[in-house]
């Protein structure tokens, strides 16, 4: 191996066109090697979102709601916002044998005992009832103010449940998983055929029993298996009229692996698959040509989860910032120790005309996770954990009173001349002030071959600083006004070579940092050649 070095007086110290990224919403990507990736793209990330413009920030922490352990201080299995037609709000959790019943300030009360215990719990409203199910015991009622049992003669032990065209309709019981009811209409305690309820299959006995249900837009029912998907039409949802329900397969060799991991997304529905996160929206226009995977930048991540546990995998809609935050349990864990967070605002276009949102990892470990409308009207996201505990998320800047790591590492960036060799020279990062401390700056060259550097960036507030006058590297402009901090890369290391990644981390409480946009100058020298 030797250098080939250009003649000097060729042009080859001029410095090269600079590097400015300020956009990162192509998200994480592992599938290629991180100098491969595109230049808005993250070899890792890790608690940090995406800010509306493509930025980047340290997530948001979590704040403990309840002081007191609900029940047993076990895993919460549900979390449930109950509204009924009078406009009465109710904060239900599931939580080991009972249900339980928030008193508006974080005290829960029990309203139900006696459940076998550790069993997920799914609510349905319809009317002026919330109708709670477990696949262990018989549906339960609750009004607001009592639980007792759902009359009629429902689905003995349902493990699904979901309203629809005001229908209630439940599948999964033991007696028969493949049988899917509808209550009459308007009436969940009615499931008499004669008074327009309904009996069917997705797929008689086909070996794959139905996963979750979801009502999507009232329009149709989808029912998800682990192999297929199908959806039912049909029903005026007036009982004055002739009901009739029409199931039709709409996926075949895709489906869902956690019937909580199904969420509507705007005018979609995400969904967790044994390959990954899908959209059902995407599922239907590859008409079973190929079902694209919304996580397929991050393969590396989905294949290292607990295939053991994917039916404890738990989802949400984060609206307010168009996020799907789906809760996992990585490879060795019992129980939910990552959240998957997909961006599905910013999106970078792949295979087939799909949209791939950004995606990043937090690790809240929630066995349970819900978008609550709080009294106030306001949308609260919430968390369970496995000692009974619930906490708003996505609030503050700690995870309680602790500390939690934040990072992200950027592409192996060469400049558009992956041969060159070049002297890195100057990285230039528009940071937003939030407060008085520091952010560690990391770079290696190579993809980590040939050593790199470390930098600290101090993120004081600086006050009185002139713009035509204050240093530039070492100052503000304005407090909580983005400034640009000077990073001369010799000088804290080695910057010499065909490629360069940074790394910027923080791991202390209370401490956040968004970057706006970074800018790389170099140098370039000569090129290698490989004998």
């Amino acid at each position: 191996m030797s250098t080939l070095n250009l003649p000097d007086g060729i042009m080859e110290r001029a410095l090269m066109p600079d590097l400015v990224i300020n956009d990162f919403s192509g998200g994480k990507n592992t599938r290629v090697p991180g100098n491969r990736i595109a230049d808005n793209e993250l070899q890792d990330i890790f608690n940090m979102e995406y800010t509306p413009t493509g930025g980047l920030r340290s997530r948001k922490g979590r704040a403990k709601y309840n002081t007191t352990a609900i029940g047993s201080a076990g895993k919460i299995t549900g979390i449930f916002p109950c509204k009924y037609a009078n406009g009465t709000r109710k904060f239900v959790v599931s939580e080991g044998t009972g249900l339980y019943v928030d008193d508006g300030a974080g005290v829960f009360s029990a309203i139900q005992t006696g459940l076998t215990s550790g069993k997920y719990v799914q609510m349905a409203m319809l009317g002026n009832l919330a109708v709670f199910v477990n696949g262990a015991e018989s549906p339960k009622k609750y009004n607001g103010t009592t639980v007792s049992a759902l009359g009629g003669s429902p689905p003995a032990d349902p493990t699904m449940i979901c309203s629809h065209r005001n229908h209630l309709f439940a599948a999964g019981a033991s007696a028969n998983p493949f049988l899917i009811s509808a209550s009459a209409v308007n009436n969940p305690e009615d499931w008499t055929t004669a008074n327009d309820s309904w009996n069917g299959y997705c797929g008689y006995q086909d070996g794959d029993p139905p996963i979750g249900m979801i009502s999507f837009m009232d329009t149709f029912l989808y029912v998800f298996k682990r192999q297929a998907i199908w959806r039912i039409i049909g029903s005026t949802g007036n009982s004055s009229s002739a009901n009739v329900f029409t199931p039709e397969r709409v996926a075949s060799l895709t489906g869902s692996v956690s019937q909580f991991s199904i969420v509507p997304v705007g005018s979609d529905v995400f969904f967790f698959d044994i390959e990954g996160v899908k959209s059902l929206a995407d599922t239907e226009r590859a008409a079973g040509i190929e079902y694209p995977n919304l996580t397929f930048k991050i393969q590396d991540d989905i294949n290292n989860l607990n295939q053991s546990k994917f039916s404890q995998f738990y989802a949400a809609n984060h609206k307010q910032k168009s996020q799907y935050w789906l809760c996992v349990a990585n490879a060795g864990q019992a129980n939910n120790n990552r959240v998957i967070v997909l961006d599905y605002a910013l999106r970078t276009p792949g295979p087939m005309g799909i949209l791939f949102p950004a995606v990043t990892i937090f690790d809240h470990p929630m066995s349970a996770i819900a978008l609550i409308e709080e009294t106030t009207g306001a949308d609260q996201l919430y968390g369970g954990d496995v000692s009974g505990f619930l906490w708003k998320l996505d609030t503050d800047d700690a995870d309680g009173t602790a500390d939690y790591s934040k990072w992200f590492k950027t592409k192996a960036f060469d400049l558009g001349d992956p041969a060159r060799y070049k002297n890195f020279k100057y990285l230039f990062a528009r940071v937003k002030q939030e407060g008085s401390y520091n952010l560690s700056i990391n770079w290696s060259m190579d993809l980590d071959n040939t050593g790199g550097g470390a930098y600290t960036m101090s993120l004081a507030l600086l006050a009185g600083a002139v713009f035509d006058t204050a240093v530039f590297d070492t100052a503000t402009f304005d407090s909580g006004v983005p400034a640009k901090k000077r990073i001369l890369l010799p000088a804290y290391g080695r910057a010499n070579g065909q490629n360069i990644a940074f790394q910027f981390i923080n791991s202390n409480k209370n401490q956040p940092f968004e970057i706006i946009e970074l800018v790389l100058t170099a140098e370039p020298r000569g090129y290698r050649a490989f004998n």
